[in-house]
């Protein structure tokens, strides 16, 4: 046997031991923090930002009827004609605005359109023929409320009253979305960036809208990965709203970015 072989085996077992000892090769790990312990990304290292988990994102519209007067509304120089009812909100507080919905079927533009609820002024306009929408604020209402409509009297034009004859209805509305916000640094910008994010549906057909600093970067639905352009995320602060669109609810399970290098 040739006098090399004995030490050729000699040196690749100590080779081998040597490669046992430092703990084989290399393995690289993805890195993956919460919102409130990220924030940084190191170039060349694979990194995910968990911006959440178990969530509700949901944007709702709410419209409700509270009263509706019709006829003509008057004022001359001796006498005049006004609408008054009286109408029930036991849930106003559970709504935004009030809204006042008036369509004008004649009028002579002689005076302003009045409306008080409880004695409170919602609007003074002189609006002319047609469907005209007019909002209010909320805290006006009661649980037992009184509306009163009138008209101002015609000014110089004593001679005639100022009228108008109409159809009016009051609502009230609001309008609830609730959406999540994420603050995000990085210390550098990577090569590859996507969007992860995962869920159910709870109702409605709105679809699932993000934006990274003020940037749409996904429209769609539930359980989906998306890329975007690294070149939206800043060195620093970075910014993630999630919501819904319109009369939809979603849970969200999970929803994170993955930044890495090529």
């Amino acid at each position: 046997m040739p006098d090399f072989i004995p030490v050729l085996t000699a040196a690749l077992i100590i080779l081998l031991v040597l490669f046992i000892a430092v703990g084989g090769l290399p393995v690289s790990e993805e890195k993956e923090t919460s919102p409130s312990s990220l924030t940084y990304y190191y170039p060349d290292i694979s990194g995910t930002i968990m911006l959440g988990s178990n969530f509700t994102i949901s944007n709702y519209a709410d419209t409700k009827f509270l009263a509706k007067l019709d006829g003509r509304v008057s004022q001359g120089l001796i006498s005049g004609e006004k609408k008054t009812i009286s109408f029930k909100a036991q849930d106003y507080h559970n709504f935004d605005t009030g809204k006042i919905v008036v369509n004008i079927i004649n009028t002579n533009l002689y005076g302003n359109l009045i409306v008080k609820i409880n004695g409170k002024t919602v609007l003074n306009e002189r609006p002319n023929i047609g469907k005209h929408e007019y909002y209010f604020d909320n805290n006006v209402l009661k649980t037992e409320n009184t509306i009163t409509v009138f008209t101002s009297g015609s000014g110089w034009r004593f001679w005639a009253p100022s009228i108008y004859d109409l159809n009016l209805s009051l609502y009230m509305e609001t309008l609830d979305i609730n959406k999540k916000s994420f603050k995000f640094d990085l210390d550098g910008k990577p090569e590859r960036a996507r969007i992860a994010i995962f869920g159910d549906r709870i109702k409605g057909e709105g679809e699932i809208v993000i934006k990274i600093n003020d940037i749409k970067v996904y429209k769609g639905y539930l359980n989906a990965y998306k890329y975007f352009d690294p070149d939206i995320l800043n060195i620093g602060e970075n910014y993630v709203d999630i919501y819904s669109e319109q009369n939809s609810e979603y849970n969200i399970y999970s929803a994170k970015i993955i930044l890495w290098d090529e």
